[in-house]
């Protein structure tokens, strides 16, 4: 703790409820950051920390509005929330007190993404926009631009944001200025998609994708130019999640499913469940989620089980994966620590509402966001 407090100490913070300022350049660790939704551009909900089964609570903070299933990211100290409010904090991790929050009561805000002293940010939208770039050193807005209605986080990479929205389109922007760099909305035969509800992935120079009603597309990153596209039929509500060249999918309808790159499936299960969790990858590990409450362990290259985890209400979140254990938020009320590889149930601690957001570790911290839209930190102890 004396460590962090030293290393916090020379961040300068302007707090007001009406802007979110950081004076100080934040400093970015690729081993233990948090800087976007699923933390990678693949989606993959795992990362490495100092992470135990012994915990500590440190602090707790109200945000006065809920969160929706991925609402939180980290850097530098810093927590940043997004709420269905509308609204995104800093919050100092080192005290749980506020930093300032921006944005306006009313309509949901996506899970924000960090780029370079910038939030990337995306929301239901109004006549003005839908995507934003504010700056935390000068509290300003940068540009917005109107994409459409969005209700998925923004895909940041390298120097570009990606988005997908209920207008059926997806979207590259250039990261400076906001400008539409390419727009894709039509498929195979000149046809409309249908609308888009997840965010999409990125591996290499090809950009994953799927719509509500189950269009699997994919297209050149570069230029928007559509590859292939896999009609599903079955809903899909969930994120993809893509690694080692496949393509991971959870349905609405209870099926999981695995593509490889050229658009051939490789395997599919079906379980008496929905999906709106997106899988979690760490080696030869896959886990997700269902409605039913149980937690799966998969193996990635076949499909088959390896275990099953019941808990006693609906999983809606990802679960997230941090060194060899799982990270898992319960409507049940319950924050579970699972180990990776048997499905042992480490620790648990119940909470006074449901909770239904991704839970995130940051290097020895836990952060858990509940339906009593309270945020609790933990401490990992030695």
């Amino acid at each position: 703790m004396k460590k962090l407090f030293l290393y916090l100490y020379p961040l300068i913070f302007l707090a007001s409820c009406s802007s979110l300022k950081i004076k100080d350049n934040i400093s970015i660790d690729e081993n233990f950051d948090w800087l976007q939704r699923g933390r990678t551009s693949e989606n993959i909900n795992s990362g490495s920390g100092l992470t135990g089964i012994n915990l500590k609570q440190l602090w707790s903070f109200n945000a006065d509005a809920g969160f929706s299933k991925n609402a939180m990211i980290s850097t530098d100290g810093i927590l940043f929330v997004s709420t269905l409010r509308g609204e995104t904090y800093g919050i100092n991790i080192l005290n749980g007190k506020s930093l300032g929050r921006f944005g306006k009561t009313g309509g949901g805000v996506n899970c924000p993404a960090y780029y370079k002293n910038n939030l990337i940010i995306t929301f239901d939208g109004n006549e003005d926009a839908s995507v934003l770039r504010y700056n935390l050193k000068t509290g300003e807005v940068i540009w917005k631009i109107n994409c459409g209605m969005i209700k998925s986080a923004p895909l940041v990479e390298n120097e570009f944001i990606y988005v997908t929205s209920k207008d059926s389109s997806v979207y590259k922007l250039n990261i400076d200025d906001g400008t539409i760099i390419w727009k894709t909305k039509k498929g195979k035969e000149n046809i409309f998609f249908d609308q888009f509800v997840t965010t999409p992935v990125i591996s290499n120079d090809l950009l994953f994708a799927v719509t509500s009603k189950g269009i699997l597309i994919c297209l050149n990153k570069n230029t928007g130019i559509l590859n292939w596209q896999k009609n599903l039929s079955q809903n899909v509500l969930s994120d993809l999640t893509v690694s080692d060249n496949k393509i991971f999918i959870n349905t609405e309808n209870g099926n999981n499913m695995c593509y490889n790159f050229s658009g051939e499936i490789v395997w599919e299960n079906k379980y008496n469940t929905s999906f709106t969790s997106s899988f979690s990858k760490s080696g030869k590990n896959l886990i997700t989620a269902g409605i039913d409450g149980n937690l799966y362990s998969l193996n990635p290259e076949t499909g088959g089980l390896n275990w099953t985890f019941k808990t006693n209400g609906a999983i809606y979140c990802n679960p997230v994966i941090f060194n060899d254990k799982i990270f898992l938020s319960s409507f049940d009320k319950n924050l579970y620590i699972l180990d990776l590889t048997s499905g042992e149930k480490l620790w648990n601690m119940k909470f006074e509402s449901r909770l239904r957001t991704s839970p995130l570790v940051w290097k020895n911290y836990l952060f858990i966001a509940c339906d009593n839209r309270e945020i609790y930190c933990f401490e990992f102890l030695k």
